[in-house]
């Protein structure tokens, strides 16, 4: 009907959608008036009320609602976390402090943050090599880069190893990391913790500043001109009034 699926917002396509049946339903108005008395009160609840769901947050940091699965903060490991689900969103509530929000997922999609789960990961290494959600753990492609270079040199204790490198990308910044990683690779060097570590802590380079104290004389003679230019119209005008 419209020629193109292309919306530019989701708010475009709602206004689209409502804008489509309001026309449509202007045109059976006279027949809908018509079967309005022979219907039926509508139901108390609307079918866009939020649904409230009641969750466990399992061993590896994550809760299912409706076939889709979201990561939440290790904290709430085995804790009972209310969901509500709203049409596009989810909000996590434990007891009533405010977890966090989510998109929605249709069934069978995920929602994984890698910084939920690391330190799960962390104290178990050997089970990442089969982790269902490793890809997941990725956060770029530099990062893909950096754990394959590290399998390559020591297979044995890459798992481990690149996990201490998502953690500091978890609790620094992790553009930071990337760059380091990214300039570690370009060097031909193993892409380890211990060196990022390092390079983290290298303090900034200062930068010198210089501010250069403006002239304000020339503001000056501005400021002395107008007042003469005014004096000199003021005494225009008295004479002209005598």
């Amino acid at each position: 009907m419209r020629g193109s699926r292309d919306f530019g917002s989701i708010e475009a396509y709602e206004t689209y959608c409502k804008q489509l049946a309001k026309d449509r339903n202007y045109r059976c108005k006279t027949k809908y008036l018509e079967e309005l008395k022979y219907l039926q009160p509508l139901p108390a609840r609307l079918y866009n009320d939020p649904k409230i769901y009641s969750c466990t947050v399992n061993s590896w940091s994550t809760i299912s609602i409706k076939g889709s699965t979201y990561s939440v903060p290790s904290k709430y490991i085995r804790k009972k976390i209310k969901a509500v689900e709203s049409n596009n969103e989810i909000e996590l509530y434990y007891d009533e402090y405010f977890i966090q929000k989510m998109p929605k997922l249709t069934p069978g999609c995920k929602n994984i943050n890698y910084r939920h789960i690391i330190l799960g990961l962390i104290r178990k290494p050997g089970a990442f090599e089969n982790y269902r959600y490793r890809e997941e753990m990725f956060p770029s492609i530099v990062f893909r880069k950096a754990y394959d270079k590290l399998k390559e040199i020591n297979n044995s204790t890459a798992n481990k190893e690149y996990l201490q490198v998502l953690y500091l990308a978890a609790v620094n910044n992790e553009y930071d990391v990337s760059l380091i990683l990214d300039m570690l690779l370009e060097s031909n060097i193993a892409p380890s913790s211990k060196y990022i570590q390092e390079l983290l802590l290298l303090p900034s380079a200062d930068t010198d500043i210089k501010v250069v104290e403006p002239n304000l004389s020339s503001y000056d003679k501005l400021i002395s001109d107008v007042c003469f230019n005014t004096k000199f119209e003021e005494d225009i005008t008295a004479c002209q009034q005598l």
